[in-house]
């Protein structure tokens, strides 16, 4: 789980798609993804092993309920 969260948070900021193979596909893996979502990240395959991140230039502020 961990290594997924860390290439997420590391790739959405790139200028370029990334791919994660073997991606975690744990609750937490999928609720960190929709939140990237909401502040602007370009994700699929959100809840499989293989997500897809084309990477923004900035992402916005949300809010979330916990």
């Amino acid at each position: 789980v961990g290594a997924t969260v860390n290439l997420l948070l590391a790739a959405v900021l790139r200028t370029e798609e990334f791919t994660i193979e073997n991606a975690a596909m744990e609750p937490d893996v999928v609720q960190l993804c929709n939140v990237l979502v909401k502040m602007g990240a370009d994700i699929s395959g959100i809840g499989t092993d293989r997500i897809t991140v084309r990477g923004v230039e900035s992402l916005n502020g949300v809010e979330i309920a916990t």
